[in-house]
Formats: structure tokens, C-alpha cells, sequence
């Protein structure tokens, strides 16, 4: 639903639209790093190689999921045919399946280096997290957090606590093997974010919806998934928004 939902701004006139997932903690505004010559605005999952310490994330993690990472897009009006074909991707190919080159909606939007004007920020304080800790560190000063990469500070923009496991240094995300010390993660910035998650996880509640008595969060079975995948390409052929590459 990701450009479907950036694509319905745009209809009702907005000029930028942000998409932020809800696993992020915004802490400075990150305004002025975004160009509005641009169409799509999207952060690297990391700015360095990984150490070659038998963990993960490792660089088939990276080649698996896609160069960019999907929880931060920043899209302009210039990038409605980009969304209406990444849109129509997704309606056939949402899928994760590695070995076939999907993993959900994100390594599409490598493409848009190719189809769009794409701005690739690498600024160390952007999308801060478990994938590219190895070689940027969290800095609090006060109530200020800060990013230290390679000798320099960058004022902390936002961190993704994709796959968090709670308030320890040791183990930051479930989809992760590669520990982190205090130093590099301060127990201040966990131990914040879980006690605003718990607060706000009793807050929402989550509504009870079913598909043929499997319930939310349930998977699908693989027979379900391969028969309604097959049957969605079957019907594929008329493109509902298709994109003029030589305009």
C-alpha cells in the first residue's frame, strides 16, 4: 500500500509527502538534507562494508533486501509515475521471495536510480540502525543524540528499531547476530523507546480481522499465496498505470 498511499497525497495536492516506518523514533528535523529538485529522496542501508566477522547482517543480507532501505521514502510531485509503476509492481510481486529477486516492496525502489531523479542521502544520522552500526555510533549528551562516524558528529535525524528486543545492549534486533556495546548504543536511547512502546502498545489497540479463519499476523499457507500469486499474473497483462520510460 506504501505508493498507493504516497500517490493519494498527491491527488489532494500535497507537494512532499514522507513515508516513515512506524518502528522509527524522529529526534531532529531532517528538512534541510531533502532536495526538492528530486523525485524520490531514500537512505542506503549503510555507507560502509561489513566487517568480515561471520555475522549478520552480512553482504548477502544487503544484496538480498535491496540498497536502500524501505522505512524512510520522501517523495515530490515529480514522482507520481514512478509510484504508479512501483504501485503496479507490487500488486503482482509483494512478495519475499529471495531467490526469485523479491523481498516485499523494497528492492524495487532500486530501480528508481535508473527511472526517476533519485536522491540518495548519506548522511550518517539518517535511518540509524542494527544494518549499519558497524560503522556509526550513538552519541547522548544531555537530552541530544548524536551519530560519530568516521571522526565526525551528525546530529541524530532518526533511528529504525527494526526487529526490536527490548532495553539490551547485547542483542539490538532480532535480525541481527552482530553485538553492540554501550559505547556504541547507549542504554539511555533503548530504555526510551521501550518504555514509549509499551506505553503506546496498550494504547492502540489492534482490531481483529480474519482471512478464511486465519487470523492477523498468522501466515497464509503456501498453497493460498502461490495459487492467488498465479492467478493476480494471470490478469496481469492490462497495467493500470504504465510508465513512459522515454519521457
Amino acid at each position: 500500500v506504501k505508493p498507493a498511499l504516497l500517490r493519494h497525497f498527491f491527488e489532494q495536492d500535497w507537494t512532499r509527502v514522507t513515508y516513515l516506518d512506524p518502528d522509527i523514533q524522529v529526534f531532529s528535523s531532517f528538512d534541510n538534507l531533502l532536495d526538492d529538485a528530486a523525485a524520490i529522496s531514500v537512505t542506503p542501508h549503510l555507507l560502509a562494508d561489513f566487517p568480515l566477522d561471520n555475522e549478520k547482517p552480512n553482504q548477502q543480507s544487503i544484496l538480498h533486501a535491496g540498497i536502500f532501505n524501505l522505512g524512510f521514502i520522501s517523495t515530490t510531485v515529480a514522482s507520481k509515475e514512478f509510484l504508479n509503476w512501483w504501485s503496479d509492481k507490487l500488486n503482482l510481486y509483494c512478495t519475499m521471495e529471495v531467490r526469485e529477486g523479491y523481498h516485499v516492496d523494497q528492492r524495487w525502489v532500486d530501480w528508481g536510480v535508473a527511472f526517476c531523479d533519485t536522491q540518495v542521502i548519506r548522511s550518517p544520522g539518517m535511518n540509524v540502525a542494527y544494518w549499519n552500526l558497524h560503522e556509526r555510533s550513538v552519541r547522548v549528551e544531555e537530552e541530544a543524540y548524536s551519530i560519530i562516524s568516521q571522526g565526525k558528529e551528525t546530529p541524530l535525524s532518526f533511528f529504525h528499531f527494526s526487529g526490536f528486543v527490548g532495553p539490551t545492549f547485547t542483542k539490538l534486533s532480532k535480525h541481527s547476530t552482530r553485538r553492540f556495546t554501550a559505547a556504541e548504543v547507549p542504554q539511555k536511547l533503548l530504555k526510551e523507546y521501550s518504555v514509549e512502546r509499551s506505553y503506546w502498545s496498550k494504547k492502540v489497540s489492534i482490531p481483529l480481522w480474519t482471512l478464511g479463519g486465519r487470523l492477523g499476523g498468522m501466515a497464509l499457507p503456501t498453497e493460498w499465496r502461490k495459487s492467488m500469486l498465479l492467478a493476480a499474473r494471470a490478469l496481469s497483462l492490462n497495467v493500470s498505470h504504465p510508465i513512459n520510460f522515454e519521457a
